[in-house]
Parts: structure tokens; C-alpha cells; sequence
């Protein structure tokens, strides 16, 4: 028999310890047979939530949530395969491995949305429409936190990087990359993670496109124009001036929803696609 320390039943026990044992939840019992492994991710992720683990936080091992939650290891593992598509959680392989606390963000909310928008035979000019009222909202609350915190919030949340004029020697999805980042980096700004996430999901479905599908190269001269534009909204965002901010991004967006047209003819018409 086993001496001392048995390191494996001390983990098991932490794991324990670190779920709440319940009876058996509400929302357990309350489920249909095919719902349980729903009602059971929603219950992980709730106590990812409640208990603030952070992203790398192991979680207990899938015969410990069963024995918790009174189900099935098949639905347990079911739910965290739910979690998985969502990135909230990552399941760790190899010995020792198991479900791990994710990272998520917007890019894999906007991957769903991929999913949802294909189901529904949305077309890609949806997404194009949409872009310049969320992004002119963003900037609009950038600014507007710039103007309660201070300029140097700006300084804090936007890379001097983001807004160096384009290289000659930049290939086109480098640039579509640079381009996209300081928008990205205005979300950090934003303060509101509702509105993060919803920006952030729209602009993945965007990018991802314009990255990779065939189309003709942005000219030296465009990427010069988008960054003049970039520059004229970071100094609205800046100083304060919300409505201007607004305005300048959406306009910004306008122009590029033209170039996209231009560029990449059949698009618009394209049902989103999920990825």
C-alpha cells in the first residue's frame, strides 16, 4: 500500500473542494434527457463565473463533475465539448490533461455568429452594412472615456505601432492585419464588454474574409488614404470629441465598404459562410 503523500488523491481532493457538491441542480432535474448536457455547461460555466478562475484554471476531472451534478460522464463530457466550440473552456491532453479554464474572445463569438448567419442565408453585404454604426459607436465611447479619464487613457490602450504609416514591403493580409488592429485597439477603450464583443465578433467575420478570399491588392495609395483616416479618427478619439470620433469612423467604414465592393465583386452577394 501507498505511504505518505499520495499526490493524485490529494489533487482529486482539491478538485472536490474547488466544485461545489450539489444534491443534484434545478436545472437537472428540470431538463429533458436531451438538454442535461446543456443544463450541465451552464452550470461549469457559472462557477467559472462565480468563482473568477482565470483563463488557464484547471477544472475538475470529468467523474467528479458527474458524481456533482448526479448525470452521466457522457453528458459531462458532452457539455464541455459545448464549451469547447465556444472557447471557453480547453481540454488539455495527455496525462495529467483535462478541462482547463479558456480564453475567450471575440473571434470565437464571431465564429458562431458565422454559424448562425450561414443558417439564416445571410448575405456578406449584412456584415458590410453593419460595420459603420458599430464601429462609429465604438469610437464614439472611446472617445468619450478619453474624455472622463484623460488623453493619456488613449496613449495607454492604442499602440504608437498601430498608427505607423504602410510599408511598401507589407503583403496585403499584413496590412489588412495592421489595419484591422488599431480598430481593435479602440475596443480596449471602450470599456463595455457587451459592445466589445459584439464589435469585435463583426469585425472577425469581416477581416477573416478580406484576409483570404482573391481579390486585387490595396494600392500603396489606399492603405496611404485608410491611414490619414486612421490618424484624423485616433485624434478625435483622443481629445474627447465623441460626436466626431462617431462620424469620422463611420465614414471611414463607408469608404472601405466601397473598396471591398470594388475589390472583391461577388462578395456582397455571398451567403456568410461558417467557420
Amino acid at each position: 500500500m501507498p505511504t505518505g503523500n499520495d499526490p493524485d488523491r490529494e489533487s482529486s481532493e482539491q478538485h472536490l473542494r474547488g466544485l461545489s457538491v450539489v444534491s443534484i441542480p434545478k436545472e437537472i432535474t428540470s431538463a429533458r434527457s436531451e438538454k442535461v448536457s446543456k443544463a450541465v455547461a451552464r452550470l461549469i460555466a457559472r462557477e467559472v463565473a462565480d468563482r473568477g478562475l482565470q483563463p488557464g484554471s484547471p477544472l475538475p476531472p470529468e467523474h467528479v463533475m458527474a458524481k456533482n451534478y448526479g448525470v452521466g460522464r457522457s453528458s459531462v463530457r458532452e457539455a464541455l465539448r459545448l464549451l469547447e466550440t465556444q472557447g471557453l473552456i480547453v481540454m488539455r491532453p495527455g496525462l495529467g490533461g483535462g478541462p482547463i479554464v479558456g480564453r475567450p474572445s471575440p473571434i470565437d463569438f464571431g465564429k458562431t455568429m458565422t454559424l448562425f448567419l450561414q443558417i439564416t442565408g445571410t448575405p456578406f453585404s449584412h456584415v458590410l452594412e453593419a460595420l459603420p454604426a458599430v464601429e462609429g459607436m465604438c469610437a464614439a465611447l472611446a472617445a468619450q472615456r478619453c474624455a472622463a479619464d484623460g488623453p493619456e487613457t488613449f496613449e495607454q490602450h492604442v499602440p504608437s505601432s498601430t498608427l505607423e504609416p504602410p510599408s511598401r514591403q507589407m503583403n496585403d493580409g499584413e496590412w489588412i492585419e495592421k489595419s484591422a488592429g488599431f480598430h481593435g485597439a479602440l475596443w480596449g477603450l471602450v470599456d463595455n464588454d457587451v459592445v466589445t464583443l459584439m464589435a469585435g465578433a463583426v469585425a472577425f467575420i469581416f477581416a477573416d474574409r478580406a484576409r483570404y478570399d482573391e481579390h486585387r491588392e490595396w494600392t500603396l495609395k489606399e492603405r496611404r488614404r485608410v491611414h490619414r483616416e486612421h490618424l484624423e479618427i485616433a485624434e478625435a478619439v483622443r481629445a474627447g470629441d465623441a460626436e466626431a470620433a462617431r462620424q469620422l469612423n463611420e465614414a471611414h467604414f463607408m469608404k472601405i465598404n466601397q473598396d471591398v465592393r470594388k475589390m472583391y465583386p461577388n462578395l456582397a452577394n455571398e451567403v456568410v459562410d461558417w467557420h
